[in-house]
């Protein structure tokens, strides 16, 4: 009986893990993505944990205020590394996804070529555009096939 009871359990954990990941996250709020700068710009290092999505989110948040080559942007593009799925898929980002589900699913976008409202991905061949409403949800993915991501 109490092997049972064990296989009930983990069963029904199995089943509703993969129901929770195939659920769509919330966008990454302000406070999530001006965490990660704060953390940074008060310590000169990440001291706390910061999800890939809000690592992303903030990194294409950084400019204009802070360059690209400057301390804190560079460290953003280190962590980001650290932290996020690489190499991401992006040809798996459809409309309606939220800036988190993109960033878990397609990792780290080109930087240079990113911005809060358009992250720029490298895929084979092409590249994709991924165009954001301001609420943080997709409402455009471009293919692009020159000009991006050769």
């Amino acid at each position: 009986m109490a092997r049972w009871l064990v296989v009930v359990v983990i069963l029904a954990l199995a089943l509703g893990a993969s129901v929770c990941a195939a659920q769509p996250g919330p966008p990454v709020t302000t406070r999530q993505w001006e965490s990660v700068l704060n953390d940074w710009l008060a310590h000169g290092s990440f001291n706390e944990r910061h999800s890939c999505a809000a690592a992303v989110v903030a990194r294409t948040h950084a400019p204009p205020t802070y360059t690209e080559g400057t301390p804190l942007v560079h460290a953003l593009d280190l962590y980001e590394i650290a932290v996020c799925l690489s190499p991401g898929d992006p040809s798996v980002i459809t409309v309606g996804m939220s800036n988190r589900e993109v960033a878990n699913l397609a990792g780290v976008p080109v930087p240079w070529q990113s911005g809060p409202h358009s992250w720029r991905y490298r895929t084979p061949g092409a590249g994709r555009r991924i165009v954001f409403t301001s609420a943080g949800y997709v409402s455009e993915v471009q293919g692009i096939t020159t000009g991006c991501c050769a």
